[in-house]
């Protein structure tokens, strides 16, 4: 076949151009080999040219702003995306560090995730899939919030990709406890800082997630021991971009109820929040934060977007902001929070301070309360002394033999 192809462009180049071709039979096939790689070298680079500007074309359609020779813009907020952090657990209520550790949510958790939902059928929202994580206080939350929204029948997907940071050797520790060991800085870099994690977890550690049979099929690089926010949105990006975007792009409303930081990580992507701001964002348990996306899946800015954020919390303001608030306040001392060690004696000391100077009061007040009865009891005594004094007076009056009395043999007396 290609000694025929060859045949025929010689042919053709023969009829064209008739003075192009060299005179001679061996000339002459070799000028049509010549032309005929050319031409294909050539016929290739086209292809690849106008494939290249295919792919150009695709993606600036796919993801850059919408071209004017279209004659339209985006539809403003064509897709609904709601992430919901789980309602409080268990360790969240003993103000501890619990990353990947498993343990379930409180009776409170149990109760804002059941709010979460109220307020979002209030809202009129409605969702066509959701997805979580594989911890046990997320895929609680989100059972109730769908419960309580009549939407237990909608597709749910788990991934161990939307899991709460790793915090390392730190699952587990108080975190007043921590602020007092490591300082206030210190533990807040590795709780809200974008690039710093904590110090990572021991190999024995009885919290250690290798342990975890949940975890089993994952390849031991994929098994973190400690996580900061970068490290995480290494994980959870891919999981977005393969999973819930597309998603997203078939028109579905979306779901996803995951943890503070797995929810931060997203926050990041989709308001480009710079690292150096990141740390002063915070997501309170059972608060639904709901986007609006574009159809390149940018964020709308909504009319009563939260601060520094393209969407809105679901709530009342003020409770939004308690909420907020008491996630700040997780490493500040309070009156409720367990006293180190070291605050044990101080504390002690000035507690038996207090009770002495109660003490020396209520001493005070029994002396002043005592002096009428002291001053009577003295008269009383005065009484009965001079009374005795007078005594030998008397006794001498009536004829008594032992006046004066003697000074020796026991004072019974000899007449001087």
């Amino acid at each position: 076949p290609g000694v025929w192809v060859r045949f025929q462009i010689f042919q053709s180049a023969a009829m064209a151009f008739p003075a192009a071709i060299p005179a001679g039979p061996a000339a002459a096939v070799g000028e049509v080999r010549r032309r005929s790689v050319a031409f294909r070298r050539s016929a290739w680079r086209r292809v690849a040219a106008l494939a290249s500007v295919g792919v150009a074309v695709a993606a600036y359609l796919r993801c850059g702003p919408e071209p004017a020779f279209f004659g339209k813009k985006h539809d403003e907020g064509v897709y609904t995306l709601v992430m919901l952090r789980h309602g409080e657990s268990t360790w969240n209520l003993e103000n501890r560090f619990t990353g990947w550790v498993d343990v379930d949510v409180t009776p409170k958790g149990l109760e804002e995730a059941s709010s979460a939902g109220k307020l979002m059928s209030k809202a009129n929202l409605t969702f066509d899939m959701a997805f979580t994580s594989y911890q046990k206080r997320a895929l609680k939350t989100l059972g109730v919030t769908l419960e309580e929204m009549d939407l237990l029948w909608i597709p749910v997907e788990k991934s161990w990709r939307l899991n709460e940071r790793m915090y390392g050797d730190l699952q587990g520790l108080n975190k007043i406890e921590t602020v007092e060991r490591y300082g206030e800085e210190q533990v807040n870099e590795w709780r809200r800082s974008y690039g710093i994690a904590p110090p990572p977890i021991a190999p024995d550690s009885e919290y250690h997630p290798k342990l975890d049979p949940k975890y089993a099929s994952l390849r031991e690089h994929e098994v973190p021991v400690a996580e900061s926010l970068a490290a995480t949105m290494k994980r959870v990006l891919p999981y977005w971009r393969k999973s819930i975007a597309p998603e997203l792009k078939r028109g579905k409303k979306i779901l996803i109820t995951a943890h503070g930081n797995s929810i931060r990580a997203l926050v990041k992507y989709l308001d480009n929040v710079p690292e150096d701001k990141i740390a002063e964002y915070n997501i309170p348990t059972g608060v639904p934060l709901m986007y609006k996306l574009n159809r390149a899946l940018k964020p709308v800015v909504l009319p009563d977007h939260a601060e520094g954020l393209s969407g809105t919390f679901i709530g009342d303001p003020e409770w939004v902001d308690s909420k907020l608030k008491k996630v700040r306040d997780q490493v500040k001392p309070s009156d409720s929070a367990p006293k180190s060690k070291k605050e044990e004696p101080v504390e002690a000391e000035k507690e038996k301070e207090v009770e002495e100077v109660k003490t020396s009061e209520v001493d005070g007040e029994k002396e002043k309360s005592a002096e009428p009865i002291a001053e009577k009891v003295k008269e009383e005594v005065k009484e009965k002394v001079d009374d005795e004094a007078c005594r030998p007076l008397r006794l001498w009056a009536i004829g008594s033999r032992s006046w004066p009395p003697t000074q020796d043999n026991g004072g019974k007396g000899h007449r001087s």
